[in-house]
């Protein structure tokens, strides 16, 4: 019988990698105005540092902060400006102040364990951050006890299980297999983690997500962290493109682009970008602006099409449109940038519109909207960064 439930915090509560992606994103395109990025390999120079640094820093992300700037200084030679490492500094102030946005029908469910179960959470990193986050999350009354650790291992979770008297425990931090089946009589429906642990939690730097390879590993071998090894992956671009598939038939998951073929075969196929979310220019510290700002630079045509700023009538030099439906013309692929807990009132929108693809941003997995695109034919990608994408496809031109 089970008698305690331990929860994570972290990409099981509430999304926290997306952030961490679109900074390393950005520190990208910084390290980029410097160096050639497949030359420099700065991917493996920021995780080297990272580890080697973990011992002094600790988890989160000051010490990802910090290991940014180490990486900067080293890969450019000291050639970067100190203007370009306060930025570097911003980024890390934006992952420490970023919004907490529970996933899905979080609350209920958790609510829903409690009714039976004592429950503890039990969440890695800094402090001060995890201390905000839980306070933020207004989760905190659910829990019987609240534990912020240096690391998770079995150390921590034995000291802080022989403090309860229990019989058994059970950690909840993968797959929520038993918060599941407690949460579905629950109102509002379990999200299941959306996002991958931060990259640095285990010895050799692997994200383990069901047994899938890791982004570290598939940029060195062209494979996928969420599709596998390449030999095992089939991409969207090796399948063709099919009329549109019924969402009770299982062929609607070969809209679901999860490989670096097919990323790369979508990619290829691309030349006009609809960015729902867009922010203007007076955000343009914000992904949201400099992201699609990178891929009208790469030569896309990129139309905004704004969620706010009603006063807006131009963005990045473009007419702005209020609808996806409302462009006329193909449109290739819509880049959106909406939490998970906004993108249905989007749906009926992009349902209407058809584009080629719909590009879910670094942090946004909302699998049964993705299930209804490609239910209608429409391809999807969920938590990926197109900056990070298009960098990696430096030789990549839009499609004529």
């Amino acid at each position: 019988m089970i008698e305690l439930i331990g929860f994570d915090g972290d990409d099981t509560l509430w999304h926290s990698e997306g952030y961490y992606r679109d900074a390393q994103a950005a520190f990208e395109e910084i390290i980029g105005g410097y160096v050639d990025l497949a030359d420099a390999r700065l991917h493996e120079h920021i995780l080297a540092t990272e580890r080697r640094n973990l011992a002094l820093f600790g988890y989160g992300a000051k010490g990802m902060t910090l290991s940014m700037i180490e990486t900067a200084i080293a890969v450019t030679g000291a050639r970067i400006s100190a203007a370009d490492l306060h930025r570097v500094v911003e980024l890390g102030k934006a992952v420490l102040q970023h919004p907490v946005a529970l996933l899905p029908g979080i609350r209920d469910a958790v609510a829903a364990v409690a009714a039976d179960h004592e429950v503890v959470l039990i969440t890695k990193g800094d402090l001060f951050h995890q201390e905000k986050k839980v306070a933020s999350s207004g989760l905190a009354d659910l829990f019987q006890r609240i534990e912020i650790v240096s690391e998770k291992n079995p150390g921590t979770y034995g000291r802080v299980l022989a403090e309860f008297d229990v019989a058994r425990a059970f950690r909840d931090g993968g797959q929520l297999a038993a918060l599941r089946r407690r949460a579905r009589a629950a109102p509002g429906r379990v999200g299941g983690p959306r996002a991958l642990p931060r990259h640095l939690g285990t010895r050799d730097g692997r994200r383990h997500r069901r047994g899938r390879t890791t982004d570290a590993q598939c940029r060195r071998s062209g494979g996928n962290s969420r599709g596998g090894s390449p030999a095992g992956c089939i991409g969207q671009g090796e399948r063709g493109r099919t009329g549109s598939r019924g969402m009770n038939s299982p062929d609607w998951r070969l809209r679901l682009i999860e490989d670096e073929a097919g990323i790369g075969a979508l990619l290829a196929r691309t030349a006009r970008i609809a960015v729902l979310g867009i922010k203007p220019e007076s955000r343009a510290d914000q992904p949201a602006h400099y992201v699609p700002a990178y891929a009208q630079k790469r030569g896309f045509d990129v139309i905004p099409v704004p969620v706010y700023y009603p006063d807006v009538t131009e963005i990045l030099g473009q007419k702005v449109f209020r609808e996806v439906s409302a462009i006329g013309g193909r449109v290739d692929l819509v880049n959106v940038f909406r939490r998970p807990g906004d993108l249905a009132p989007h749906l009926d929108d992009l349902l209407a519109a058809r584009p080629g693809a719909v590009w879910l941003q670094s942090g946004i997995r909302e699998d049964d909207f993705a299930r209804q695109l490609a239910g209608a034919g429409i391809d999807v990608v969920q938590d990926r960064c197109i900056l990070v994408e298009l960098r990696r496809r430096a030789h990549l031109r839009p499609r004529s």
